[in-house]
This record gives structure tokens, C-alpha cells and sequence, in this order.
């Protein structure tokens, strides 16, 4: 008898799964924080953003640079400790 995993025959089943753990366990509150500020500066600008969290313009170009470097975008590229 042949033993079958849960997600055998179902498109992209394995990649939401693994979408799903990285989205719960590894993505943090601070790393989530920070992807709202990326987001504000990208819809408002930089002078909105700079008033209204309180960080300087060197962070925001860190944070922007190590997103794009590791990961293509993905929010776990800004925890903290990564």
C-alpha cells in the first residue's frame, strides 16, 4: 500500500503551504512595522513618512536595500535579527 501525502495531485499546494508557515512563524511584528513604513513612503513620499514615524533617511534606504537583496520583496527580509 502506497502512502500519499495530503497535497499529491493538487497545483501549488505545496508552495501555499510553505507560503503559510513563513507568513506565521518567521515574519515578525517589528518586520510587519517596517513594511508598513516602506509602504507609506511609497504611497506618500519621503517628507510624510520622516514626520510621521520618527526614523531617519538612512534606515528607510537600509530597509529598502535589504528587502530587494534578500528575498525579492519578501517581508521577512526586515526582521531584526536576519
Amino acid at each position: 500500500m502506497q502512502i500519499r501525502h495530503i497535497g499529491y495531485h493538487v497545483n501549488g499546494f505545496y508552495k501555499l503551504n510553505d507560503n503559510a508557515i513563513r507568513y506565521v512563524r518567521m515574519i515578525t511584528e517589528e518586520a510587519k512595522r517596517r513594511a508598513k513604513i516602506l509602504a507609506h513612503w511609497e504611497m506618500f513620499g519621503l517628507e510624510s513618512t520622516l514626520h510621521a514615524f520618527k526614523i531617519s533617511k538612512r534606515t528607510l534606504f537600509r530597509w529598502k536595500a535589504r528587502r530587494k537583496k534578500r528575498g525579492l520583496g519578501r517581508m521577512e527580509a526586515l526582521n531584526a535579527s536576519f
